[in-house]
């Protein structure tokens, strides 16, 4: 890990050097997974951290700064975390903390260059913006978010491969629903169900940071209207004749989010169910022979609504249903305006899940990870897309 780290940090002092960048202060590190992959490390707390915490990247020093507190720190005080100056600190890629913002390490910093580069840059508190003018009052703050996004999105194969193992461990958790999703069973005890599971795999715990786990469950009767709503605890008790939806993103336990969809009937399915379903997996096909370098989400969307659901007399879906993947919940580039038109690259990973909607209906959805590659979507998982028919008792 502290190799792959170091790398990641090389190249980001490149790209520094190329926008002619002194540093980068990273403003609420955990808002777009920053935090993980500077660092290998999220926010021990993250509810109390999130709006003072910040990282610091110098170009002209291999290691990331942490900033725990908005305390200001002036020149010549000592901070208790770090009394050595930034030449003398260890070569790692791992960070360093720091109690608060240091006067002399923005002094020394912006003396020569004065652009400083900001990710979040909403988050800059005024007297955090004050204090660094204090101490460099040339200082120019360039918003520099969108570049490392992108930058962001593009996995390396290292990253794949991790990615790859995260969404095995996810797809042998959807595996074993079929032990839990049975009569009887109410919706949020299938959904604890599901949660243990992950939980033992190593995937993380819900909490307010973006680090968290998902299970969205759905159920009504096989080909029957949606369930009136919003259901009190504990949901709706499955049955023999429902159809099950089952949407789960999950920080697994190597750090990456991952998500899948599927659909299963506890008896034997409708013909209704079974052409949506058909859909649903060959409006997911489509998606993915079109991820390749160069490629628009707004062209894949306008693609499978065309190509598929259109012709099948279905509404077109214009929700946001792909999306990069990666250290954060969802990742640009992503299905909305802004984003959309951005051309797809080598190695970025997205989460891919059309929807098929009939009328006053639970809509039908077949989601899975792919690898943007020259040939169209690598899927990164190998577990069947079959409309699972549980508890069928005709052969």
């Amino acid at each position: 890990m502290a190799d792959y780290l170091d790398e990641r940090f090389r190249a980001l002092q490149a790209f520094m050097k190329q926008q002619n960048l002194a540093g980068i202060l990273f403003l609420r590190p955990i808002r777009g997974g920053f935090d993980l992959w500077l660092t290998g490390k999220t926010a021990a707390d993250p509810q109390t951290d999130f709006l003072s915490k910040a990282f610091l990247a110098i170009q002209s020093t291999p290691i990331v700064f942490s900033i725990n507190t908005d305390k200001l720190i002036e020149e010549g005080e000592d901070d208790p975390l770090t009394t050595h100056a930034t030449e003398t600190l260890p070569k790692t890629g791992y960070y360093t903390d720091l109690v608060g913002y240091r006067g002399d390490f923005f002094k020394r910093m912006l003396a020569e260059n004065p652009r400083l580069g900001l990710v979040n840059p909403g988050g800059l508190l005024v007297k955090v913006h004050d204090f660094i003018l204090k101490y460099a009052p040339q200082t120019e703050f360039v918003d520099v978010t969108r570049e490392l996004l992108l930058r962001k999105a593009r996995k390396s194969q290292e990253e794949i491969a991790v990615l790859r193992g995260d969404v095995r461990d996810l797809e042998r958790v959807m595996t074993a629903v079929g032990v839990n999703a049975r009569p009887g069973v109410t919706e949020r005890e299938l959904a604890y169900a599901i949660r243990k599971n992950l939980l033992e795999r190593g995937a993380s715990g819900w909490d307010y940071s973006t680090h968290c786990l998902d299970v969205k469950i759905t159920s009504s009767k096989d080909g029957g209207e949606k369930e009136a709503g919003p259901f009190v605890y504990p949901g709706c008790r499955l049955d023999l004749g429902d159809r099950v939806n089952l949407f789960v993103n999950a920080a697994m336990s190597r750090g990456y989010h991952v998500s899948i969809a599927r659909t299963c009937i506890l008896g034997q399915a409708c013909a209704e169910s079974k052409a949506c379903w058909d859909l649903a997996v060959r409006a997911e096909d489509r998606a993915a022979e079109l991820l390749k370098p160069g490629v628009t989400i707004r062209q894949i969307v306008d693609a499978v609504n065309e190509d598929v659901i259109l012709p099948a007399g279905l509404p077109a879906d214009t929700g946001n249903w792909i999306y990069g993947t990666g250290n954060d919940w969802a990742e640009y580039p992503m299905a909305v305006p802004g984003w959309d038109n951005v051309p797809l690259e080598a190695g970025m990973v997205l989460s891919v899940g059309p929807r098929i909607q009939p009328e006053h209906k639970e809509p039908y959805c077949c989601r899975d990870i792919y690898e943007v590659t020259q040939d169209g979507g690598r899927r990164l998982g190998t577990l069947d897309r079959e409309l699972k028919e549980l508890f069928n008792t005709n052969f």
